[in-house]
């Protein structure tokens, strides 16, 4: 896997994917290592499931994957590489990317599962990113952080409603 972009391809390794969280979170801000205690396979699931609510031209999976740790089935391998290549392209789009980018990302699919494995984090990472840059729901995990913003459209309505029900 290559740099997402050429602002990435600086400082990626050539060889592959590599290490390009400082780089990724320096340039939108995200933090997307996996948290203390939480299974990296189970996080990688939840990120990808992240792309259920994309908007269509991102939504690279229908139905959220079970979230099962110590392993990754091969249809969440498959689905993290498309993501991962979808950034690709669409840097090649948004003319961020290169070619080779995009060639690199799609080296995997030939075993999806052994490409994952062997490039676990840096695979969380990008689609992660992508996910948060992308503006998609947060992961849902056991033990994720609650979303509070989920509860703001309830509570107008109710404060309305009381509002209401107080004006009467």
């Amino acid at each position: 896997m290559g740099a997402c972009c050429s602002s990435c391809a600086d400082t990626a390794p050539s060889s592959g994917m590599g290490d390009v969280q400082s780089t990724i979170d320096s340039l939108i801000g995200a933090g997307t290592s996996v948290p203390s205690g939480i299974d990296p396979y189970l996080f990688l699931t939840a990120q990808v499931n992240r792309y259920a609510s994309a908007p269509a031209a991102y939504q690279y999976v229908q139905t959220p994957f079970p979230l099962v740790s110590g392993s990754i089935s091969e249809n969440v391998a498959t689905a993290a590489l498309l993501i991962n290549q979808g950034r690709a392209l669409d840097a090649v789009q948004a003319g961020t990317g290169t070619v080779a980018n995009v060639a690199n990302a799609s080296a995997g699919f030939g075993d999806p599962v052994t490409t994952v494995n062997a490039q676990l984090a840096a695979i969380t990472s990008s689609v992660a990113t992508w996910a948060d840059s992308l503006g998609l729901p947060a992961a849902q995990y056991p033990g994720a952080p609650f979303d509070y913003s989920s509860l703001l459209v309830p509570a107008l309505i109710g404060a309305g409603i009381l509002l209401l029900m107080w004006r009467k």
